[in-house]
């Protein structure tokens, strides 16, 4: 069975993401499965070379990518859907919302066209009281990676200036949960095995 990890040009920059694809490659090659691990400037072209691809390991968010490849009848792992709900935060949140779980209290932003967000900055306010928020709170971009977008709102000062840097990209904002003992940042994996059934 043959395969592509695909992984973002950009990232591979970085020693720990070219680790991590190497990770994916050494597992694969302890299975039946071979893989290739290409970046996604690379997978068009080597798609044309190459029409014996059964799946994509899609260690990236490139949706649009992902979208000609099942038009390839090429299955993607990750699926669309997923990759799409886990990406954007506010979509995230719906979906917590829907299946009952617990997440900070959360106002998402409505969208806006060509109109920077701190246009409505009034209607932001009012609505940020009448949620129940009180500084500090957390703003998010809803489409950002790596703790990247996150701002820590102090006061009314600082989120004019953060909703002015962000134009009108589509933002959360979160209740702030004090550590009791000292300030961390979590990260949840979910770790996945493989086990083969022996007959």
């Amino acid at each position: 069975i043959n395969g592509i990890i695909i992984y973002n040009k950009t990232h591979f920059k970085s020693a720990k993401f070219r680790q991590q694809i190497q990770c994916f490659i050494n597992d694969f090659n302890k299975t039946k499965l071979h893989v290739v691990a290409l970046n996604n400037f690379e997978v068009l072209n080597y798609l044309k070379q190459h029409q014996n691809i059964q799946f994509a390991f899609c260690y990236d968010k490139d949706i649009a990518l992902f979208h000609l490849l099942e038009s390839y009848h090429i299955r993607c792992f990750n699926n669309i859907e997923c990759i799409s709900i886990c990406d954007n935060k506010a979509i995230s949140y719906a979906k917590f919302c829907a299946n009952k779980i617990s997440t900070p209290k959360t106002y998402i932003l409505p969208l806006t066209f060509y109109t920077p967000i701190i246009s409505y900055l009034s209607i932001i306010l009012k609505e940020i009281k009448k949620q129940g928020f009180t500084y500090p709170f957390i703003i998010k971009e809803s489409c950002s990676s790596l703790g990247l977008g996150v701002y820590l709102v102090h006061n009314k000062k600082e989120l004019v200036t953060i909703l002015e840097k962000f134009g009108n990209r589509h933002l959360i904002i979160q209740e702030y949960i004090q550590d009791e003992v000292k300030p961390e940042n979590y990260r949840l994996l979910r770790e996945t095995r493989y086990i083969r059934e022996e007959k």
